[in-house]
C-alpha cells in the first residue's frame, strides 16, 4: 500500500490515493481535493464519479455543499450500446495495451436523448503508469454522428492521472444546439498506443 500528496499550480489542489493491484475487480479510485488561496477545502472529485463543492461565509464557515453526480446518464464500456475496434473486455471494463494498434477503443452509444444546452461528458478510466513521460494516452471526443460533426475534443496525457491503476474521471464540456436535438451522439475514446489503459464507463450530465 502506498500514498501520495500532490500540489498543483491552479490554487492548491491536493490529490491522495492508495496503490492497488492491477485487476479490474480490485482497482480503486483517486479522490482529488481542491483548496482556495486561504487553504480552505472548497471541493472534492471522487473517482467513483461524484464532485462536491463547498461554499464558505466570510468567517470561513461552510454554508453550502453542492454534490454533483458526474454520471447521471452512463453506459458501461462493455454495454451492447458501445462499440470497439481496439482492445478487449476486462470484466465490465474495456482495456487496451501497447500491443494493440492506435484506434477506436470505445465509441457510441448513439444516444438521441441529449437536450439542448451545455453538458459535460465524463469518462472513468485508469492507466498502468502515470509518470514515465507525458505522452498522449487517449483522445476523448463528443461526436455528433447524425451531422458528422465534432462537438468537443480533449487529449489526455499520462501525467493527468494522479495515480497508477486507480480510476479517475475525466470531463469534456460540450454544447448541443437546439437544431441538433435528437441527433445521435457518441462519447468516444481513441487509443494512442503509449500505455495500458482501461475504460470503465462513459456518460454525460
Amino acid at each position: 500500500m502506498a500514498s501520495e500528496i500532490s500540489y498543483f499550480a491552479s490554487g492548491i489542489v491536493l490529490t491522495a490515493f492508495s496503490a492497488v493491484l492491477p485487476l479490474a475487480a480490485s482497482a480503486q479510485s483517486v479522490t482529488q481535493y481542491s483548496y482556495d488561496a486561504q487553504g480552505r477545502l472548497i471541493g472534492t472529485q471522487q473517482g467513483e464519479g461524484v464532485t462536491s463543492d463547498y461554499t464558505m461565509d466570510p468567517a470561513s464557515n461552510r454554508t453550502r455543499v453542492r454534490v454533483t453526480p458526474q454520471f447521471p446518464t452512463a453506459w458501461s464500456a462493455t454495454s451492447s450500446a458501445i462499440g470497439h475496434i481496439v482492445g478487449r473486455a476486462e470484466g465490465s471494463a474495456w482495456s487496451a495495451s501497447v500491443y494493440d494498434p492506435v484506434g477506436a477503443m470505445v465509441y457510441g452509444p448513439y444516444t438521441t436523448g441529449v437536450s439542448a444546452g451545455s453538458h459535460v461528458a465524463a469518462f472513468r478510466m485508469l492507466v498502468d503508469n502515470n509518470n514515465a513521460d507525458n505522452s498522449a494516452v487517449v483522445i476523448l471526443d463528443v461526436w455528433d454522428a447524425t451531422a458528422s460533426a465534432e462537438l468537443a475534443v480533449r487529449t489526455i496525457t499520462r501525467t493527468e492521472w494522479k495515480a497508477a491503476f486507480a480510476y479517475q474521471v475525466f470531463e469534456l464540456p460540450f454544447t448541443l444546439s437546439a437544431s441538433s436535438v435528437g441527433h445521435a451522439l457518441e462519447f468516444r475514446v481513441a487509443y494512442q498506443k503509449t500505455s495500458y489503459v482501461r475504460v470503465d464507463k462513459v456518460g454525460y450530465r
